[in-house]
């Protein structure tokens, strides 16, 4: 995932590390070291200051850009954490596991605020809509869910299904009208969400 100033980009690695290197050179500039297996996923918090990832080790830990220190170790999940995103204003952090959820955190202290439970399968993708109140999950039961954040309890909106494999990658459209999603059918699949 690239920086918000597009000067960095972040990599996940199956060696438990967490790189950054300089988007135009491609030179290594930090590495992160704490997770304890395979880091599935890592992206940069809006502001670029800090960086978020999730591993097989069942953690999300949350990283400081300028000391290359983790500042938080987020703990809940019972399976590897195979996706990780933090809404646009920077306020919440989702993970997606294999334990079949997806968790909701507070971005600032690490509280843990909700855990989502549909999916009959492990969360390989997820993310937040641009104004942050819906989230989707996509999984490896073939199915995409779109979650209402502002409801209490936190129910699915929606459930989509068109995919006949796991489908590993989405991303809501700048505006929020469209999801797109991707699979290993090897379709993407643009819906109006």
């Amino acid at each position: 995932a690239y920086s918000p100033d597009g000067a960095r980009i972040v990599t996940a690695c199956s060696d438990g590390l967490v790189r950054t290197w300089d988007s135009q050179s491609l030179d290594l500039q930090v590495i992160f070291r704490g997770h304890t297996a395979m880091v599935q996923s890592a992206v940069f918090f809006p502001d670029g200051a800090k960086l978020v990832s999730g591993s097989n080790d069942k953690t999300v830990r949350i990283w400081d850009m300028e000391s290359a220190q983790c500042t938080q170790i987020l703990k809940g999940h019972t399976a590897g954490v195979k996706s990780v995103t933090i809404s646009i204003k920077g306020d919440l952090i989702a993970s997606g596991s294999d334990d079949r959820t997806v968790r909701l955190w507070d971005a600032q202290s690490g509280e843990a605020l909700a855990t989502l439970k549909g999916h009959s399968d492990g969360v390989r993708s997820i993310g937040f809509s641009p104004k942050g109140d819906r989230l989707a999950s996509g999984s490896d039961d073939e199915t995409i869910r779109v979650w209402d954040l502002q409801a209490i309890p936190k129910q699915p909106k929606s459930q989509l299904m068109a995919h006949a494999a796991p489908v590993y990658n989405l991303a809501f459209s700048h505006n929020g009208a469209q999801l797109a999603t991707c699979a290993y059918d090897e379709r993407i699949i643009i819906w109006n969400s």
